[in-house]
């Protein structure tokens, strides 16, 4: 069997009781710095706020405005930003090692003494507002709305991190003061250096810049949906669209399952490369689309699994039968031992490659940090997938391959969506919501 050696990340403690996580490779000019903070916008109160504020943190404070931080990040090469994801907030600089005191300290400084002025509010709101118009003709955007939105209906996970044209336009600047304010204040925010570095040296710039920073509070936990029993069809309106933007989706297994690493096996023989039963059926077989696969979305409350596709009008109702056919397949049917082991190589050999750089190794120490994961999770994931065999998947197909929840989403013309998709149920018209 071959050995997989995932490089250790090193943990250290400031004075101030923030973690740090510390993945050396001095073989490599560049660092790569990341901040995450266990808050993101299933913990926002209005849609969009936590993603406008993430933007904002990096276009001025009360030491820099704009224009400077975007100069001194020219200067010294930095590619810097941060995002805001479901879970967390998340600052991240990649940089090369010589300028790492300057980056850290404009990451101390965009993080600490933000101030959000209403003149960049209202820039990065007008941003905003263009993005969401060119959103609203997007099929794809449109489709993936209608599918999360109603696979998480009553649940925070089913609002746009985007936001709408009203609730971008209701944010002002106390709004992002209380965000930023909170943010800072969230416990359990840890620090990710890989890359080229002096531990010691780096260790000391951060207690010079941040040691000052003490969160307290806990991040609010949120809690798992509830799914509605059985299947539901959802249309999101694109007038004169000539194809079909497709999206079906159901809960699926969390990555804390004890056969996560399987489900992945059986996942990327479903639809999870370009050798996928669903890409060989619908693109070289019938050639419906360019691409059809699947993907797990993975959040801290939950997981659900995604097939996704674009078809042509005349040839939806065809290919929504066929991705349903091949899931009752999987479901009931044993995977050859040829597709296991085919499949199991291609994960091997996608967790070698993604070992090369730093925000790759800054990427695996996130994930087994943020979700609480073993030490050599990546590790012993190698190992189950070395030693896996097609018997051993049959189980999971079974139980995570036939649902009770399904939404069956679709973006394009609603007269030719209902004529195609009809005997699938009676469809609804998604609206977003504010809230």
């Amino acid at each position: 069997m071959p050995v997989f050696n995932v490089p250790p990340s090193q943990k250290h403690i400031l004075s101030n009781g923030l973690k740090v996580l510390i993945v050396q490779d001095n073989s490599q000019p560049l660092v790569n710095i990341g901040l995450s903070i266990p808050m993101g916008a299933a913990q926002e109160h209005i849609p969009g706020l936590g993603r406008c504020v993430a933007k904002l943190m990096v276009m001025g404070n009360s030491k820099k405005n704009a224009e400077e931080i975007a100069q001194q990040s020219d200067v010294i090469g930095a590619s810097f930003g941060v995002s805001c994801n479901w879970d967390s907030t998340d600052m991240n600089a990649l940089v090369l090692a010589t300028y790492t005191r300057d980056i850290i300290e404009l990451m101390s400084e965009c993080l600490l003494y933000s101030i959000f002025p209403e003149d960049e509010i209202k820039r990065r709101k007008q941003l905003i507002l263009a993005d969401l118009e060119y959103l609203s003709s997007d099929p794809e955007y449109l489709v993936s709305r209608a599918c999360n939105g109603t696979l998480y209906e009553n649940h925070i996970y089913g609002h746009s991190r985007n936001g709408t044209a009203s609730t971008i336009n209701s944010i002002h600047s106390e709004d992002c003061k209380h965000w930023h304010s909170s943010l800072i204040q969230t416990a359990g925010s840890f620090f990710i250096i890989s890359g080229n570095c002096d531990i010691d040296s780096i260790l000391n710039m951060l207690e010079e810049f941040f040691g000052t920073w003490k969160p307290i509070n806990q991040s609010i936990l949120i809690k798992k949906p509830q799914f509605k029993i059985g299947k539901q069809l959802v249309f999101a309106e694109k007038k004169g669209a000539v194809q079909t933007s497709l999206q079906i989706a159901m809960p699926s297994i969390s990555i804390y399952h004890p056969d996560y690493t399987l489900f992945q096996i059986c996942s990327t023989i479903f639809g999870g490369y370009f050798a996928s039963r669903l890409n060989v059926l619908l693109r070289e077989k019938h050639g419906y689309t360019y691409g059809a696969y699947s993907y797990q979305d993975t959040r801290k409350a939950c997981s659900s699994y995604i097939i996704q596709t674009n078809i042509g009008n005349e040839v939806t109702r065809h290919s929504v039968e066929e991705i349903l056919r091949e899931l009752q397949r999987i479901s009931n049917e044993p995977i050859l031992e040829e597709e296991c082991t085919i499949a199991a190589q291609y994960l091997l050999g996608s967790m070698v490659q993604g070992m090369e750089t730093a925000q790759q190794l800054s990427g695996r120490a996130k994930t087994i940090e943020s979700y609480n994961l073993p030490e050599d999770y990546f590790t012993q994931k190698f190992v189950a997938l070395s030693k896996a065999s097609a018997h051993d998947l049959f189980a999971i197909q079974k139980q995570f391959f036939a649902p009770e929840t399904l939404i069956i989403a679709a973006s394009g013309d609603i007269d030719i969506l209902t004529e195609q998709l009809s005997p699938f149920g009676s469809p609804q018209i998604f609206t977003e919501i504010d809230v």
